[in-house]
C-alpha cells in the first residue's frame, strides 16, 4: 500500500501542468467539463474537510439515480468530534453526473446550503482539469459502485501529503469491499487556494 501512495504522490503532480486545450473524454463536452471545475471550486469547505483529515466515514444513506445524473444523500462523520468545528457528524449531497457512460463526480454539497449550478468559469486551469477527467474516466468504476449500491460507505484514513497534493487511503465497503485512495491537488483559482478532487480509485 505504501508503494502505491508514493506512486501516487508523484503521479499527481498535475501532469497536464501548462496544458493550452482541454482533452475531453468521450461524449464529453467543453460546457460538461468547465461545470464539473465550476462546481468543484463551488464545493471547496467540502473538499477542504477531507483534505484538512477530518472525515472519518462517508456513509450513503439514500440516492435518486437518473439516465444522466445522481444525487447521493450522505452522512459525514468526523474523527474527532471534540475538536471539529462541524460537530460529530453532518449530512451532504454528492452529485455525480453521467458522460460517455461513465459516471463522474462533480460536488458535495453540506444540508443547508444552497445546490444547482454555480456560475461558470470560462478559464479553467487545464493542468488540473485535464488530469480531473483522465483519472476520473479511468478510475469510474469506484463512483459507479457508490451510485449503483455496490458500495455504501466509504472509510478514510490517515492523509498522506505531497507537494500540493494529498493521497487519502480509502476502505469501500457494502455489497463488497475495496481498498481505494482519494487524491487532491491544489492549485490558485481566482485569487485563492483551492483545492480539487481529482481522483476517486477504486
Amino acid at each position: 500500500m505504501l508503494a502505491l501512495v508514493v506512486v501516487a504522490l508523484f503521479a499527481f503532480a498535475v501532469p497536464f501542468i501548462g496544458a493550452t486545450e482541454m482533452k475531453l473524454p468521450r461524449g464529453m463536452t467543453e460546457t460538461q467539463a468547465k461545470r464539473m471545475y465550476s462546481e468543484q471550486v463551488a464545493s471547496s469547505d467540502s473538499i477542504e474537510q477531507l483534505v484538512s483529515g477530518d472525515v472519518g466515514v462517508i456513509q450513503v444513506t439514500g440516492r435518486r439515480v437518473g439516465p444522466k445524473d445522481a444525487d447521493l444523500n450522505v452522512k459525514v462523520t468526523y474523527k474527532d468530534a471534540a475538536s471539529s468545528a462541524w460537530g460529530g457528524a453532518s449530512t451532504a449531497r454528492v452529485k455525480v453526473v453521467k458522460i460517455g457512460g461513465k459516471w463522474y463526480f462533480q460536488s458535495i454539497t453540506a444540508t443547508g446550503r444552497s445546490g444547482g449550478d454555480g456560475p461558470l468559469i470560462e478559464n479553467p486551469d487545464l493542468g488540473v482539469l485535464n488530469t480531473m477527467l483522465k483519472e476520473q474516466s479511468t478510475h469510474a468504476t469506484a463512483t459507479a459502485g457508490l451510485v449503483n449500491g455496490t458500495f455504501s460507505r466509504v472509510g478514510i484514513g490517515t492523509p498522506v501529503p505531497g507537494y500540493r497534493s494529498v493521497v487519502l487511503p480509502v476502505t469501500f465497503s457494502g455489497k463488497q469491499t475495496a481498498k481505494g485512495e482519494i487524491t487532491c491537488v491544489k492549485r490558485t483559482e481566482s485569487g485563492r487556494d483551492q483545492w480539487f478532487l481529482v481522483s476517486f480509485a477504486q
